[in-house]
């Protein structure tokens, strides 16, 4: 009698859900290869989804706003041959300032090209995903994976924020959980074919291999996060597992090389940025606090694993049982490694790759070996989490382009240098209002005050000035003067490597909190190596003592 009562509840089980539901399980577990037209329809709604995010460009600012002159700053320097670390103090590698200057390249040096950089590097980051899915899942798996990640990397608000506040803040933090969401596919599968297991187990760990070394270039925790999942793979795929390292290695160390050509091979600086980094960061978010402010990840992923636990019930043969121990370390392994990023970042909330995970386990339970109600309940649970990272951003998305489409700038810099730059929010810690007035007024200043020969560096968070005047950078410097997240009292680079190779220096006329700590930090070498020689409303010009000048022409 059992097995007719457990065939009767299964019948319940599956009446109980909408044909609709039903229907969709069916083609999604359908393992059959797809053809070419598969293949294009992935590509064209990758390129779809970032061409959309390329006609945005950069859009409205409305927190963290200052973040966008860190990034303009950073592509402008790699435009004229500076790199993170050699030439000026950073807490992130060069990747985010490569692309943010191939993007400046294709917009022809416009601010828009902030959002052309990211939109590539999503689209690439989009069809490696794709690639890399293909053999280990479902088509429909792949695609909805690649979408995934790319949406993750071009979605224009900050992780944490809400959907609304657009903005490109910490858009490094994307572009790192993108190539993380990479690495996590092409180690939490198995190849589907045996015929193709070789092959696409090399392809896989080359990927996982470049992954690596851009995450070690673009931001040092998400590195160590990859580190824990190719530990992973390396534990629970041991076939061909030599000719994997082999590759994922060979991958690593050219990636790496070509980073070190980039860094003129000096990775003591590289070792001492981050050092010193790490050292001046203080937490700005209890660690409690944005773990708590993730509870819909979290208990996602508790009724996810409850949920394909039921359907599968106990494991009858060890291949099963060493399958269920391989899911659960998965799961352990990306929680983990997510509440490691979420505590380390600037960020409010979210654990972005449990959305990833979730269609992945979903899509690994077998078609044929669970009744097609709970199979299809299973699904629907793993998209209804991963359904966030696609509606925000679609929410995101959509904003910008009625912003756009309406025209209005409420606050825009009217410089033609800077067009483009619009503040539309109201941030108390950067008064980005006034901040546009005051980019305007340090810009009067500098063309009537100092030479277009002279370099120039800003006091404060960022430095727009050498971008918006089209002049050679000066080496040295900082990406930002972020106070007790860049630098502070005891942890910071050299006055000497941050002011003396600049020829002019503007410090505004605010009090804020970063500019107290440059104050008891930088102040005395600025006043003893410096002079002030002609001010505005809102800042103070000071020029280097050996400098030469013109008689009367700056005073």
């Amino acid at each position: 009698m059992t097995p007719v009562q457990t065939n009767i509840c299964f019948d319940i089980e599956r009446e109980s859900m909408p044909r609709w539901l039903l229907r969709f399980s069916a083609f999604w577990f359908r393992s059959g290869p797809v053809g070419y037209r598969g293949h294009a329809l992935v590509a064209l709604c990758l390129a779809g989804i970032c061409g959309v995010v390329a006609y945005i460009g950069l859009p409205w600012l409305l927190f963290y706003a200052h973040d966008s002159i860190v990034f303009l700053d950073g592509g402008w320097r790699a435009l004229n041959g500076q790199q993170a670390h050699v030439d000026f103090y950073s807490g992130i590698g060069p990747v985010t300032y490569l692309i943010n200057a191939a993007g400046l390249k294709l917009a022809g040096l416009h601010i828009n090209g902030l959002g052309y950089g990211t939109a590539l590097f999503g689209f690439l980051v989009g069809l490696v995903a794709y690639r890399i899915a293909l053999p280990r899942m479902s088509w429909p798996a792949a695609a909805t994976c690649a979408a995934f990640i790319t949406v993750l990397v071009v979605s224009p608000f900050p992780i944490g924020e809400r959907p609304i506040d657009t903005d490109i803040a910490m858009l490094y933090n994307r572009y790192a959980y993108g190539l993380l969401g990479v690495v996590l596919l092409a180690i939490s599968r198995p190849v589907r074919r045996a015929s193709q297991d070789g092959r696409e187990t090399v392809l896989g760990a080359a990927a996982v291999g470049i992954c690596a070394a851009v995450l070690l270039f673009l931001k040092v925790s998400f590195f160590l996060a990859s580190i824990a999942f190719i530990g992973f793979g390396l534990i629970y795929w041991r076939r061909h597992r030599v000719a994997g390292v082999l590759a994922g290695g060979a991958a690593f160390a050219v990636t790496c090389g070509l980073f070190l050509w980039v860094l003129h091979f000096n990775l003591w600086a590289m070792w001492s940025d981050l050092r010193l980094a790490a050292a001046a960061r203080h937490p700005v978010f209890p660690a409690v606090a944005v773990v708590v402010a993730s509870w819909f990840d979290l208990w996602g992923m508790v009724l996810l694993w409850s949920l394909i636990r039921t359907v599968e019930g106990e494991p009858p043969i060890s291949l099963n049982r060493t399958r269920v121990l391989r899911q659960a370390a998965l799961v352990g392994i990306v929680l983990l490694t997510g509440v490691f990023l979420l505590v380390t970042n600037f960020q409010k909330s979210g654990l972005p790759l449990v959305g990833l995970v979730a269609v992945l386990l979903a899509d690994d339970i077998r078609p044929g070996e669970h009744p097609s109600g709970r199979r299809a309940a299973v699904l629907l649970l793993a998209l209804l989490i991963a359904l966030p990272v696609f509606f925000c951003g679609g929410v995101a998305v959509g904003y910008s382009l009625v912003r756009k489409a309406r025209g209005v700038t409420p606050v825009a810099v009217n410089d033609p240098s800077l067009a483009g730059l619009l503040y539309a929010g109201k941030d108390a810690q950067d008064s980005m209002p006034s901040y546009v007035p005051m980019i305007e007024d340090g810009m009067a200043l500098l063309r009537a005050k100092s030479l277009p020969s002279e370099s120039i560096y800003s006091v404060g968070f960022s430095n727009p000035f050498p971008f918006a005047l089209r002049r050679s950078p000066a080496r040295g410097g900082s990406w930002c003067l972020n106070y007790r997240m860049v630098f502070d009292d005891q942890h910071h680079p050299s006055p000497e490597w941050v002011l003396d190779g600049a020829d002019v220096i503007l410090e505004p006329k605010l009090h804020t909190d970063d500019l107290a700590g440059f104050e008891r930090v930088y102040g005395p070498h600025l006043r003893s190596h410096f002079r002030p020689v002609a001010e505005s409303a809102d800042w103070i010009l000071y020029r280097k003592l050996e400098s030469p000048t013109k008689s009367g022409e700056f005073h």
